[in-house]
């Protein structure tokens, strides 16, 4: 088996109806037996695959997909621990705070995902924060720590600006809001960045930066996911826009596996 690291594929090709041929954005061809896709479905079947390969009804069934509800995310480096002892008192296990979330109110929810929805970003950011540098010192230097955020909602266009232009705003936003549950987290910041849903999407190729392929909505749980098998034999996929969906659980790819090895019992390889 050989991994390849930075070789960013530009098409799969199919020939006689079959996924046979990998070919990467230098030219070359990798043949194989079959190819399975980690990429998200509206990459995989608009981007990877020809319209020409895929039925009307696959087409119309991909681009009928959701993916708005997106986010962003925010870094942080900082020089000392963060203060939480107004909610958990003073001598707490620091590794009591290394995930934690900021959503107040289910009015507070509905308002971040109605800024998103009219193209607005968050005035109520749903904050999904972890510190994993409480369990693993090694990811800072000796008495700091890091600091990463997601942040639900984030429209991927903005109705007005850009979020090359918001961005700063935003961040600068996010810390205000932290600082308001943690006193002392605007004076340890060392440095920060904000990814936004475009810079996901350039970064990762994840299509409208949605980190988790397409949205986790009724219309798309469960069989409303895409299936493991394409349309195109012999090509699958295994990444979080099928059953049951993302959050690193690496269910998808071990259902696409069994899959797969279903398959395989079928065909003479």
């Amino acid at each position: 088996m050989e991994i390849r690291l930075n070789a960013k594929v530009d098409k799969v090709i199919v020939e006689d109806g079959l996924a046979r041929v990998v070919r990467l954005a230098d030219g070359e061809e990798i043949r194989s037996f079959m190819v399975i896709s980690n990429a998200d479905p509206k990459r995989t079947y608009n981007t990877l695959v020809d319209s020409s390969d895929l039925s009307n009804g696959t087409l119309r069934r991909v681009n009928s997909l959701t993916t708005r509800a997106n986010c962003v995310k925010l870094l942080v480096a900082l020089n000392e621990s963060l203060d939480f002892s107004r909610y958990i008192g003073p001598g707490y296990d620091p590794r009591l705070t290394a995930y934690f979330r900021i959503c107040p109110a289910v009015e507070y929810f509905q308002q971040s995902w109605d800024d998103a929805r009219n193209g607005l970003p968050s005035s109520c950011p749903i904050m999904n924060v972890q510190i994993p540098s409480v369990y693993d010192p090694s990811l800072a230097p000796r008495g700091h720590h890091v600091l990463s955020a997601w942040l639900l909602y984030a429209p991927t266009n903005l109705k007005e600006g850009s979020w090359e232009t918001e961005g700063p705003r935003v961040g600068e936003q996010l810390i205000d809001i932290l600082s308001e549950y943690i006193p002392n987290f605007r004076g340890s910041i060392v440095d920060w960045t904000l990814q936004t849903p475009k810079d996901i999407e350039a970064r990762q190729y994840l299509t409208d930066g949605n980190i988790r392929h397409i949205d986790i909505t009724s219309r798309q749980i469960m069989a409303g996911r895409m299936l493991y098998r394409s349309p195109i034999e012999r090509m699958y996929l295994c990444g979080s826009g099928t059953h049951p969906r993302g959050e690193i659980t690496g269910v998808p790819g071990h259902n696409a596996a069994k899959a797969i090895l279903k398959d395989l019992n079928k065909v003479a390889v």
